[in-house]
């Protein structure tokens, strides 16, 4: 065959077989979406409605209805970060409530639960079993020791309630602290920070002298080692206090107390609806109240220290029906008590 005629034979074979080596192994040049580095799941200010708020709109929300959105969450994605922040119980919170309430949320499986200490004292003391609450998630980094008389209820030396951290020191292992809560090995630590109630009020000057809390300076001096030692994604737990409406979300100097600090979760405001806005590179967290909705945010972390994007959506409760086994549950409780939500 005349070579005039080759050339462009072979021309062609060539780029045709370019086109197939190129589909074939740089198929992955297609943009593809990576998994998040860690999703938060988060709940907040429940202010007592297990099964619905008291408020005017009569909310159809509820721990049965959240449970089915909680297990869908697991399912698509294992492993996520369970958080339950603020406002837990109400001022009329009975014995019975006591005991269905930490019943429901250990059977949550939240990974972390930072309330007020007010809520903690209602469920201590309404509880008929307070060691029962032991069982719950506590993290509230801040409260040092319990002083109450009622001590012995908080189980042995050990205590079967975690107060100061999670883990507890006693529980942590060599080499470990805990004050850092490394959860899913997601590079991941979560501090976090309470205030005796909501609403600055007369009896917390009585809660001072059975609960012995941290204020924000000692809180920073307390876990400054461990966060020179930490490298990694940082975020903290704030149960606000507005004792007025001028009074800051959080403290002002939480990058000096808290370095490198990449987001804050803000539980017990009054914001119905839920938030999550960057300003700064301060990621702001605020999960709404009355547990109306469930809040996910995934973040992503190209090198595992800071966050290089986010997304966030939430999930009305009341779009999805009750979980069965939750509701028996609820249903029998108040049943038995002749008690109806009407």
């Amino acid at each position: 065959m005349h070579r005039s005629i080759l050339y462009p034979i072979l021309i062609l074979a060539i780029f045709f077989l370019y086109i197939v080596f190129d589909v074939v192994f740089n198929s992955n040049s297609v943009p593809v979406e990576t998994p998040a580095t860690v999703r938060l799941v988060i709940t907040g200010n429940m202010m007592g409605a297990i099964k619905e708020c008291k408020c005017p709109s009569g909310q159809p929300g509820g721990l049965a209805r959240r449970k089915i959105i909680l297990e869908s969450i697991k399912q698509e994605m294992p492993l996520p970060v369970l958080i339950e922040c603020g406002s837990l119980t109400d001022e009329e919170i009975k014995p019975f409530e006591a005991e269905l309430f930490t019943s429901l949320m250990v059977k949550s499986d939240y990974d972390i639960i930072c309330s007020y200490i007010t809520d903690l004292n209602r469920l201590l003391a309404t509880h008929p079993d307070p060691t029962s609450v032991g069982k719950l998630p506590l993290m509230m980094n801040n409260l040092m020791s319990v002083e109450k008389q009622s001590r012995n209820n908080l189980g042995d030396k050990h205590g079967s309630i975690t107060l100061t951290g999670y883990p507890s020191a006693d529980e942590s292992q060599a080499g470990e602290t805990p004050w850092i809560s490394n959860l899913n090995q997601t590079y991941l630590m979560i501090l976090t920070f309470t205030h005796m109630s909501k609403l600055k009020t007369e009896q917390d000057i009585l809660l001072e002298n059975d609960y012995n809390l941290l204020n924000w300076q000692q809180f920073g001096d307390q876990i400054k080692q461990q966060i020179d030692d930490y490298r990694g994604l940082t975020g903290l737990v704030y149960n606000w206090q507005d004792r007025d409406d001028e009074i800051p979300l959080f403290p002002a100097d939480i990058r000096t107390v808290i370095p490198g600090i990449d987001l804050v979760i803000i539980g017990g405001t009054a914001l119905v609806e839920p938030e999550v806005k960057s300003e700064d590179g301060l990621l702001t967290i605020q999960p709404g109240i009355y547990g109306e909705y469930v809040l996910i945010v995934d973040l992503w972390s190209e090198n595992r220290v800071e966050i290089s994007r986010f997304e966030w959506e939430v999930i009305p409760t009341e779009t999805v029906l009750p979980d069965s086994t939750f509701q028996s549950i609820i249903d029998s409780y108040y049943s038995k008590l002749e008690i109806s939500f009407e």
